[in-house]
């Protein structure tokens, strides 16, 4: 009887371990599956945003660097999501950062956001420059007006709290351009804020 007992208890235990085998290989299964999905997604996106905004020549690179810093004279390139951050050198030493910011809107009248912006050794925004141009209504916005918005933004420094809208006066009628780029500065920020401390 005991012995009976046993062999009950033992392949009960063998029929857990089994079951349980069992579960783990369908999760496992599922989370592959899940990855490779989500791999597929990610390739996607980039795909599109390659499409969307299409890489910039080293020619036009050089000529966006050069507005921000007039005098660098090496950089080194480290791409992010939606960011590329350049770091700039004259003599060896580092004299700051440039990030190329790009941000898609959904919007059939609006231009997708894509610009430059300098940040000096200090993390103080030194310039901004537009790569695309800021249109509303397929129109081009007039220089004053995005001058103005854009000026909201020199000699801010990253460190600084500008975490919403609140801080920067937008531009009348072009609110998802304004909320696209401020959104860029703001991943600007989080990046910079990152790479200094390490």
């Amino acid at each position: 009887m005991k012995v009976f007992a046993r062999m009950k208890t033992t392949n009960l235990l063998r029929a857990s371990v089994y079951l349980l085998c069992c579960v783990n290989s369908v999760l496992l299964i599922g989370l592959v599956r899940k990855y490779v999905e989500l791999r597929q997604l990610k390739n996607e996106e980039q795909l599109t945003l390659r499409k969307l905004f299409p890489p910039l020549s080293e020619k036009q690179v050089h000529g966006y660097l050069n507005r921000l810093f007039e005098k660098f004279e090496t950089f080194e390139e480290k791409a992010f999501r939606r960011h590329t951050r350049y770091a700039l050198y004259q003599d060896n030493k580092p004299i700051g950062h440039a990030y190329q910011v790009r941000e898609d809107i959904a919007c059939p009248v609006c231009e997708d956001v894509r610009f430059f912006v300098g940040v000096d050794i200090n993390g103080t925004i030194v310039g901004v420059v537009l790569v695309n141009q800021f249109h509303l209504y397929g129109e081009r916005m007039k220089t004053e007006t995005v001058e103005g918005f854009l000026s909201q933004f020199i000699e801010r420094n990253l460190a600084d709290t500008f975490t919403s809208a609140q801080d920067i006066e937008g531009i009348t009628g072009a609110t998802k351009t304004a909320k696209h780029f401020l959104e860029g500065i703001l991943g600007i920020r989080k990046i910079h804020l990152v790479e200094a401390k390490q």
